[in-house]
């Protein structure tokens, strides 16, 4: 796995590491309309700058037994969700363009962009099979997200423009830890409301000068992760996209992606 410590990644770089993971103590997914509006808001606002900072995403880097090595995102969770979701309703509009029949695009007209944006269906796929939800929140929150946003690219303000800015020069800076102790001490330092340990970090590789401008978000109270709730399915309005969610990191019935649902390994339930 390339190196992305004390890195500065693209929106486009940072969907395409295969290797993505929510790890099971995390909280739920918890953003709403008044986060994506901020964020879309953002995107209108800053799109003629040659790059603009969306914050930080901390990584623990671990070997999993079954699929190898992992980056749990330790902190970055809500904004790395939106921005996958944001991405596949892209592709989603793409793809009904491409299924219209008409002989030239009208959306995606840039190549490259119809590029970027294939290179990135399999990771955001590939993430979405094997990714598991253990809470009811983050099921619904998902789920009207995806919706909202799905409405919010279909708009033709929301033009190549802005789609090349999101992709490409809307960045994170990323570290990546690798000791699971420093992982658990950080996760409970943010949660608690404090940041100074990552701006420790920080300052070990950046100088004042040039650490990253963050917009503050207020970060939801932490709630426990449900664990006994059983593997579900439902669908999302929408006929390339379900997220669903199953019971702890033990789930014997994991969710996958297929035909526009999640459903369990053993059939939908």
């Amino acid at each position: 796995m390339e190196s992305i410590n004390n890195q500065v990644q693209s929106v486009r770089q940072l969907l395409a590491i295969p290797q993505l993971a929510i790890p099971s103590y995390q909280r739920p997914y918890r953003w709403g309309s008044k986060n994506i509006s901020d964020l879309f808001t953002d995107l209108a606002t800053h799109q003629d700058k040659s790059a603009y900072r969306l914050g930080s995403v901390v990584f623990h880097q671990h070997t999993d037994s079954e699929q190898g090595e992992m980056l749990d995102i330790v902190d970055g969770q809500q904004r790395t969700l939106t921005l996958m979701l944001t991405v596949k309703a892209l592709i989603e509009v793409l793809d009904n363009e491409n299924r219209s029949g008409k002989e030239k695009s009208i959306r995606f007209q840039r190549q490259d962009l119809r590029e970027q944006l294939q290179v990135l269906r399999g990771p955001i796929d590939a993430f979405m099979q094997r990714q598991r939800f253990p809470s009811r929140d983050s099921e619904f929150n998902l789920r009207r997200n995806y919706l909202e946003l799905r409405r919010l690219v279909a708009r033709p303000e929301f033009d190549e423009q802005q789609i090349d800015f999101l992709l490409n020069r809307c960045q994170v800076v990323c570290f990546v830890l690798q000791d699971i102790s420093e992982a658990f001490q950080f996760f409970d330092s943010q949660n608690a409301g404090g940041a100074i340990w990552l701006l420790t970090i920080c300052s070990r590789h950046f100088t004042c000068a040039s650490l990253p401008v963050m917009r503050p978000i207020s970060r939801p109270r932490r709630s426990p992760i449900g664990s006994a709730c059983q593997a579900t399915s439902w669908p999302i309005c929408s006929p390339s996209i379900s997220i669903g969610y199953a019971s702890g990191p033990r789930a014997s019935r994991p969710a996958t992606l297929a035909r526009g649902r999640w459903i369990s390994s053993r059939g939908s339930t």
